[in-house]
């Protein structure tokens, strides 16, 4: 077997970018685990080279779902590049890094560390494009004093105390104010309470910071439950969206959360605020400051029904197996299905094995989850699993009883061609009717397949002998009546080569993605737009 790491560095470099490029982001952040090298070699290629853009149309979704310090790492490099002139959150990262060198001199190891901290804190930000493109219209006067707020958000988010304070005395040339959001780093209490800088959060109260002020619905006390999981960026631990209790919270400094717990600073027990904050705990996998918030709001998890059920889904999102114990102990439900219209796999156990978490899985199992709970129709656990290519989790789930038809189906729906393999040796019967049109489970697996322009699970389930060109109840459903009107022309040739007769369509029926020449109108699977160029960036491996 070939070894990769023995070509030369620059060699092995371009072997990384090429591989990148071919697989995608997605795919290529697990391989960051396989070791330093490929992890050093990988990262290089993401955020250095960046041989695929995360503004790449094909995956829209990518700048949202990247955790935090990978895509701080990305804005740091662009930051530093001719698009910090077009795009104001880039021209923010370098301005504010710029003047932190300037204000601090720092040494090369600081300097380095102080950067990643900004493009951190504004990767972070839930920032509008479109208020950026209003900001960018605005008045100099504004730009000014922005840039004075940006500074002031800089100097919290190193913890240089002696900075924040010389920004906010009478005389200091910066127009900084102690309780004006930036809308790139948020206000200046939040931010010190989500970076857990404490002697900062005492001294912004001591000037007048609003302990009570928060941007999302913090001074009302509508709690919306089906809202909430969405307050925040998937794999966003430290946030300085909401109250300072909340992002105090998040990042789990107690300390902070304590000194805002204070009759002066707190906030009234009724404010829907508290709920937001005990959800971020569960996020975070904070328990004990779970018990201290509810200890403050005088209620329990069970007169909290629906909050206990939302921490359960968050917990169970973000794998906080220990906050999950403690919930189902304390009475919530652990099959609990919400709001089906907008959660597919919305329960507990449909949620962890969507993600792929075994360990979660067995646990929900073990306390009573039920492997067949339908959320929505193809909401299944299994297929949560199947369609994210997590054959433990998909194993797991069979042997407790789940329907390894469905398993197959959406495994080709999500282009998992590992996972097909592995179900066709397990003798799955493709050929068993399904519904109420005849069709059969191999002959819907291909019609997904060929939606979702999968060229390898299409090959592999035409070679185990699902037919190409009869059986199919409907005659809109023929695989190359599909690839027609709902793939595309290289779809098509795939089929012809595999020996599927040609058929004539009604050119009125055929969906606009049929071209490709816009991402925007693509099947999107896993994040990414599928064409020609893509197609290999959607399934786990």
């Amino acid at each position: 077997m070939m070894n990769l790491q023995g070509f030369p560095d620059d060699i092995f470099t371009l072997i990384i970018e090429h591989l990148v490029a071919s697989i995608g982001i997605f795919k290529a952040v697990r391989l960051r685990v396989v070791n330093r090298t490929f992890n050093s070699a990988i990262l290089l290629a993401i955020c250095t080279s960046q041989v695929v853009d995360i503004n790449d149309p094909a995956t829209p979704f990518l700048y949202w779902w990247m955790p935090q310090s990978l895509k701080g790492k990305i804005l740091l490099v662009k930051s530093r590049s001719q698009e910090a002139a077009k795009d104001k959150i880039l021209s923010v990262i370098a301005s504010v890094n710029r003047a932190l060198d300037d204000l601090t001199q720092p040494n090369e190891e600081r300097r380095i560390e102080q950067h990643q901290m900004i493009a951190e804190a504004a990767a972070a930000a839930p920032l509008d494009r479109n208020y950026v493109i209003m900001i960018n219209e605005r008045k100099q006067e504004f730009d000014m004093k922005m840039e004075a707020q940006n500074i002031l958000s800089g100097a919290i988010i190193i913890g240089n105390l002696p900075l924040v304070m010389s920004l906010l005395t009478r005389d200091s040339p910066v127009l900084a104010d102690v309780n004006t959001e930036s809308p790139y780093f948020g206000r200046p209490l939040q931010l010190a309470a989500a970076w857990g800088h404490l002697q900062i959060v005492r001294y912004l109260l001591d000037c007048g910071a609003d302990p009570h002020d928060a941007e999302i619905g913090g001074n009302s006390n509508y709690w919306d439950p089906s809202g909430e999981l969405r307050l925040w960026d998937r794999h966003v631990y430290q946030s300085s969206v909401g109250s300072a209790l909340r992002a105090a919270v998040l990042g789990g400094h107690e300390e902070i959360v304590r000194l805002l717990l204070k009759p002066e600073y707190r906030l009234s027990p009724s404010n829907a605020e508290y709920l937001r904050a005990i959800l971020a705990a569960a996020r975070g996998g904070h328990i004990h400051l779970i018990h201290l918030l509810l200890q403050v709001t005088g209620k329990t998890l069970c007169e909290l029904k629906e909050l206990g059920e939302e921490m359960l889904w968050e917990a169970v999102r973000h794998n906080q197996g220990d906050v999950v114990q403690m919930l189902l102990d304390n009475g919530v439900n652990v099959n609990a299905a919400p709001y089906p219209s907008c959660r597919i796999y919305g329960c507990a156990l449909g949620i962890a094995a969507s993600q792929g978490y075994e360990r979660m899985v067995r646990l929900l199992l073990d306390r009573g989850a039920d492997v067949n709970l339908e959320v929505t129709p193809h909401g299944h656990p299994i297929e949560g699993a199947a369609r994210g290519g997590h054959e433990e989790v998909v194993e797991l789930l069979l042997e407790h009883g789940a329907s390894p038809e469905r398993a197959f189906v959406r495994a080709a729906d999500g282009g998992q061609w590992r996972l097909i393999r592995r179900l066709l040796d397990k003798e799955v019967n493709f050929h068993a009717k399904k519904g109420i049109y005849g069709g059969t489970i191999g002959m819907e697996a291909l019609q997904k397949a060929i939606i979702v322009k999968n060229p390898t699970v299409i090959s592999m389930l035409v070679d185990a002998g699902v037919p190409l060109n009869d059986s199919f109840p409907t005659p809109d459903g023929l695989p190359m009546v599909l690839a027609k009107t709902c793939a595309a022309e290289w779809i098509v040739d795939l089929l012809l080569s595999l020996g599927a007769e040609d058929r004539e369509i009604d050119l009125h029926y055929r969906s606009n993605n049929y071209s490709e020449d816009r991402y925007d109108q693509q099947m999107e699977r896993g994040g990414v737009r599928i064409t020609k160029r893509t197609w290999e960036w959607v399934g786990k491996y």
